[in-house]
């Protein structure tokens, strides 16, 4: 029998498929679930991730609605894959804090917050990531 990966489980609204803890490590591809870019666009993108990792680094933790800590998320892994390295210590350890909040924001959705992630995922996936998924 087929199972689906936990990322599809994920893009099909089942969101207690992502794993407990959630690290940056196990987050890339489930990251590219949403296409930032395309939702947001380059600038509002970065201006919002920039604001977030900044709070998030003077102790105020990740503060936002799943959908905002999903487009900081798409954007810290294109920042870090364009910057060619793997996040150490504290950068990493703000990474897996991003992770674990959006794992739990995802699992207290309400209603309308959760049809509305429901449509971007439906129409705004990274290319290749869905389709990549659906081939292992």
């Amino acid at each position: 029998m087929f199972t689906l990966s936990w990322e599809l489980q994920a893009h099909e609204g089942h969101f207690e498929a992502v794993p407990t803890p959630f690290v940056w490590a196990d987050s890339a591809t489930f990251a590219h679930l949403l296409n930032g870019y395309e939702i947001m666009g380059p600038d509002a993108l970065a201006r919002l991730a920039n604001q977030k990792c900044a709070a998030a680094e003077a102790g105020e933790g990740w503060d936002g609605s799943a959908t905002n800590l999903w487009m900081c998320l798409f954007f810290e892994h294109r920042r870090w894959r364009h910057a060619g390295i793997d996040p150490e210590g504290r950068a990493l350890h703000a990474l897996d804090s991003l992770c674990e909040a959006l794992r739990e924001r995802l699992l207290a959705l309400g209603e309308a917050e959760r049809k509305d992630l429901m449509l971007l995922l439906a129409a705004h996936a990274y290319p290749g990531t869905v389709e990549g998924l659906k081939s292992r």
